[in-house]
């Protein structure tokens, strides 16, 4: 079985590949904010390439980005007290 989970974060892109639940492979590369597929096509094409294992034969692909939460983050002005980042992680908890 081969899996791929991936995280477009701001900065970077990062991709794992698990096969057979024996080998991992990993892969980072930049986030492309203009086309964030790219990144993920870049990163996915990467550790394909080192599991040896063609598209096609991804059984479960898992998607996750921190863009959103860090820019909320970010954007609170003088950045975001303990009580709102606990806040809204519990939030997250429940949806």
């Amino acid at each position: 079985m081969l899996e791929i989970a991936i995280d477009i974060g701001g900065t970077f892109t990062d991709v794992v590949c698990l096969y057979d639940q024996q080998r991992l492979f990993l892969a980072k590369v930049p986030t492309t904010p203009h086309d964030l597929v790219h990144g993920v096509r870049q990163g996915v094409a990467r550790v394909l390439q080192l599991a040896g294992r063609p598209a096609t034969a991804v059984e479960r692909f898992i998607h996750s980005t921190t863009i959103a939460t860090n820019a909320y983050f970010v954007s609170t002005v003088g950045g975001a007290p303990r009580e709102v980042i606990q806040q809204y992680i519990e939030h997250q908890k429940r949806v």
